[in-house]
């Protein structure tokens, strides 16, 4: 939230976002995954995502938020639901656990 409040013009250049989760003591690292996800969906140009760390990823949050994905990398990932079926761009998918 704080990059795309003190950052203006972020949310129409933004192309390519790594998160990486870090482990937080109170809440799931799904859930600030979850919450990450929803904020950043209104950047329209993201045409490459990467996460590292989650515990468990949406693909169907992540294809509802970035329709215009063309790379996709989550490595270092425990769980997967959902599905990536809208991103008709997508070219390029890394998936580890």
């Amino acid at each position: 939230m704080a990059v795309l409040e003190g950052m203006s013009l972020f949310v129409q250049n933004a192309q390519a976002i790594h998160l990486e989760i870090m482990e937080d003591v109170h809440r799931s690292n799904s859930v600030s995954l979850d919450a990450a996800i929803g904020a950043l969906a209104m950047c329209y140009h993201i045409i490459e995502l990467s996460t590292r760390l989650a515990h468990t990823i949406n693909l169907s949050a992540i294809a509802a938020s970035f329709r215009s994905l063309e790379s996709l990398s989550c490595p270092e990932t425990n769980d997967f639901y959902g599905s990536l079926e809208q991103l008709g761009r997508l070219r390029t998918l890394h998936i580890s656990a």
